[in-house]
């Protein structure tokens, strides 16, 4: 059974899994788009949408999960919009490709695997689950998007086996 993991956003991951066994994670693709702002041309990165399905299709997962998300105090609404329009984004994805999905909590599954909600803790975690794909997936603190679409991966596979 393959499965996907996404941890969204512009730098979260996307990760296969074969059985709970990971094939590969990815950094999520983005593109660099041009919008103005108060008359000047500025650029943001937005969801590579294209690269994302040619990625879904050549894995042709039967099952995903996909990290549920929700605004959090502090953060402003634009990014919040933004950040809410490529989770959608991602839904869409799935379901366009007739890919079952769930939606799972960061606590549920971050509970599941005993971890805080530190993300140097999913790196380690991924570290000592996959240890062959440590030096290209989760050498650096930044690949924590990698671990945790890795994690949420294994944790949706684990859920799936005991139904």
């Amino acid at each position: 059974m393959i499965i996907v993991g996404i941890d969204p956003g512009l730098k979260g991951g996307i990760a296969f899994l074969d059985n709970g066994i990971l094939l590969d994670a990815y950094p999520t693709p983005v593109i660099e788009e041009k919008f103005t702002k108060n008359g000047k041309i500025s650029k943001r990165k937005i969801l590579d949408l294209q690269e994302i399905v040619k990625l879904m299709k050549s894995y042709n997962p039967d099952i995903g999960f996909l990290e549920r998300v929700a605004a959090r105090p502090g953060q402003g609404s634009t990014s919040m919009f933004r950040f809410g329009t490529g989770w959608g984004e991602l839904r869409g994805i799935m379901a366009a490709l007739d890919i079952k999905f769930e939606l799972v909590t960061p606590q549920s599954w971050k509970r599941h695997f005993q971890i805080l909600s530190d993300k140097e803790a999913s790196l380690e975690l991924a570290r000592e689950l996959w240890p062959d794909h440590t030096q290209k997936c989760f050498r650096l603190k930044k690949h924590d998007g990698l671990a945790e679409a890795a994690l949420l991966g294994k944790y949706g596979f684990e859920m799936t086996v005991k139904r």
